[in-house]
């Protein structure tokens, strides 16, 4: 996983500080979020969560729903990450006197959008299932 953020980010954005940057979010909040899921199923013993779609793999079932967890959500991470780092990026290249201050308020500002259009997408989603 590791080496595929670094080759994929590195063969899109090329070999600049804002791939380096992007790659560090990516890292970080892929493991945090696996970290995160990991805690939380080892809090509620799994409670709650059925294996129906992998009964008829010969693997176990954790493993197996932990790995596409991880996959599917490292495309979002590494996408929302290298969204923030060239917004941010392109900033202070328009910019370079600009305050940190300013840059953590513009990625907020940037985070929020973001997580708005996915809150969107899955209200709009689940009213579907509805």
């Amino acid at each position: 996983m590791i080496i595929f953020t670094i080759i994929s980010l590195i063969l899109v954005s090329g070999r600049n500080e804002k791939t380096y940057a992007a790659i560090i979010a990516t890292l970080l909040g892929t493991f945090i979020s696996l970290f995160i899921t990991y805690f939380v199923l080892w809090l509620t013993s799994e409670k709650g969560l059925r294996y129906e779609k992998l009964q008829f793999i010969t693997r176990p079932y954790k493993l197996v729903f932990l790995a596409g967890l991880f996959l599917g959500s490292l495309g979002a991470v590494m996408d929302v990450a290298i969204t923030m780092s060239s917004s941010i990026f392109g900033l202070y290249e328009k910019n370079n006197n600009i305050s940190v201050k300013a840059l953590v308020k513009s990625g907020r500002e940037i985070g929020k959008d973001i997580i708005i259009t996915i809150h969107l997408l899955v209200e709009k989603n689940c009213t579907k299932l509805d």
